[in-house]
């Protein structure tokens, strides 16, 4: 069995859902995610790089005296747009944009934690955050809308690989059936996949230029108040038009399909030369791999140093400008 195999195996009973008990279903899917986290535990930086599924989130200032980094950032207050209106107000909710915080949503407790236990996402601002994917096109560092040479010791790159296309599809199809049935004991099974899978949410081959926008929650929500979301805002930009362009619910559409997709945003004809996804980063592997990867950009040896983020200190490993095809 591999995960391909799996998978199938998966989608095939789910096609018949209706006439499979929730055990059964049940089987087929621990049978698919086993194969899942397998395989993620296989994955290397060249092998995600090589096969277009290599993430890349840049802070262009590690050592803090430029107040444009974001290294280490935690906003006590979010400015966020009103969705529907155009001017940002503040709120006083906690984003955690720095990169302990990337860490922190690496660990599956702050989502889910045993059946009836309320996710910690947004007591501790752990939303989605902006990334690149890279193409195995062109190297690296020609790839970025930050400078990799800005701040007294070069920017920190954190590098994440993301699942096949067809594993996060397959994981959003099953979870919004089982959404449908709260009562069903599936539910517990996959809000435990979900704090474990790292998924991209929307997928453009142009900046985003996404932010934090404010939601209305309904007034029957057992949380009633203003949700915040990180995502598409009101404008957007678009090769071959100078500026940006108002935002249409059809780009909302196209952006969130494109997640499913979001390779081909790397062959679009109207790929920029930077792209923008944007990613909720969950657990890769059974929590042992050493990814999320942290790397200081080295200029004159064009290659990023991996550092351990908790000691601070470099464990040796160099990712290179151009990572190499592995056999």
């Amino acid at each position: 069995m591999n995960l391909i195999e799996a998978r199938n195996d998966f989608i095939d009973v789910l096609e018949v859902a209706d006439e499979r008990p929730e055990p059964i279903i049940a089987s087929y899917a621990k049978v698919w995610w086993r194969e899942f986290k397998k395989w993620e535990s296989k994955d290397t930086v060249s092998k995600a790089f090589h096969e277009s599924r290599l993430s890349i989130r840049v802070y262009n200032n590690c050592d803090g005296s430029d107040s444009s980094s974001k290294w280490q950032t935690i906003y006590e207050s979010t400015m966020a747009t009103p969705f529907g209106e155009s001017g940002k107000k503040s709120y006083d909710h906690i984003y955690d944009v720095s990169g302990q915080g990337v860490l922190a949503r690496t660990m599956p407790s702050f989502f889910y934690n045993g059946p009836g236990s309320q996710s910690l996402k947004y007591r501790y601002g752990l939303h989605d955050l902006s990334a690149s994917l890279l193409t195995r096109e062109k190297p690296i560092s020609e790839q970025l809308f930050l400078a990799l040479d800005r701040g007294k010791h070069g920017a920190v790159a954190v590098f994440m690989p993301l699942p096949e296309p067809e594993d996060m599809h397959l994981l959003h199809v099953v979870d919004h059936i089982v959404k449908k049935y709260p009562e069903s004991s599936l539910c517990p099974l996959f809000r435990e996949y979900r704090s474990k899978m790292t998924r991209i949410k929307l997928a453009y081959e142009n900046d985003i230029g996404a932010q934090m926008i404010a939601f209305d929650r309904p007034s029957s929500s057992h949380k009633p108040g203003v949700k915040l979301k990180y995502g598409l805002g009101n404008r957007i930009k678009e090769k071959g038009l100078i500026g940006t362009r108002p935002v249409t619910p059809e780009d909302r559409e196209q952006l969130a399909e494109n997640a499913f997709h979001y390779k081909d945003i790397l062959t679009s004809e109207k790929r920029a030369k930077y792209n923008e996804i944007t990613i909720a980063y969950r657990q890769h592997g059974d929590g042992s791999t050493s990814f999320p990867k942290f790397g200081v950009w080295n200029a004159p040896v064009k290659s990023f140093g991996v550092f351990d983020i908790n000691s601070g200190q470099y464990t040796g490993e160099e990712i290179l400008d151009y990572p190499p095809r592995l056999q």
